[in-house]
């Protein structure tokens, strides 16, 4: 029973995220029925297409073997092979993958210049996730012609920074003790999975995440992760 259980939260959670992937190749798939005659672009759409569909393989792969081997915490392929993230990648391909989402809402989305490359000490895939994760929730926090605004920093200690704000209604002081917790969420359509998901991930990652105000009126998630030895 208690197998079973677990198995059932990580399939809710693969379901989350495998939602967010699909999402991200409709998006590109749309875009792609007005660029048919631009060959360039299709061939790069249709090779993001093929990237997310195999994130999407790799996610429920993992799922297949912690059931296989009773594994507690299954790895994806990318987990493993992938200790580091560069910043900049994991940033703007998570963007492009809320561009055409966004846009349908008249939603502006801004990243501040990244002065230097950062290489953290985080998995690429979950760092991207993660990522992902919280521009869609900025995404739907915000209203029709909204702001949503990314900005990467370095911080005193060998750290680096991720901060993700919206124009939303912010999250009131009384939820931010429990926003992260499994199944909270304040929407109507929420899932109460994406917050909490997220912070599993970042607390895997030896990093840690916390919610604010933004200055753009809404809510402000930072997430501060150590950056890669090597590179310090």
């Amino acid at each position: 029973m208690q197998r079973l259980a677990t198995v059932g939260e990580l399939l809710a959670g693969i379901s989350h995220e495998s939602r967010n992937l699909l999402s991200g190749i409709l998006s590109f798939a749309q875009v792609g029925q007005r660029r048919q005659n631009d060959p360039a672009k299709m061939a790069d759409i249709l090779a993001r297409i093929e990237q997310e569909a195999l994130r999407c393989i790799d996610l429920h792969t993992a799922v297949l073997e912690h059931v296989r081997l009773g594994n507690a915490t299954p790895k994806t392929k990318s987990q493993k092979e992938t200790p580091a993230a560069p910043l900049t990648k994991a940033v703007t391909s998570a963007i492009r993958l809320i561009e055409h989402q966004a846009s349908m809402r008249r939603q502006t989305v801004t990243l501040r210049p990244i002065k230097e490359e950062f290489v953290a000490a985080f998995s690429e895939a979950p760092l991207r996730q993660v990522i992902l994760n919280l521009l869609i929730n900025a995404m739907q926090a915000a209203p029709d012609e909204g702001q949503i605004r990314i900005s990467v920093t370095r911080r005193p200690g060998d750290l680096v920074c991720i901060l993700v704000e919206d124009s939303g209604p912010g999250v009131e002081e009384s939820a931010r003790l429990t926003i992260f917790d499994r199944l909270f969420t304040t929407k109507d359509e929420g899932t109460g999975l994406g917050l909490a998901i997220t912070r599993k991930l970042v607390e895997e990652n030896n990093s840690l995440i916390d919610v604010g105000d933004s200055e753009l009126g809404g809510a402000s998630f930072v997430v501060t992760i150590p950056l890669l030895k090597e590179e310090r």
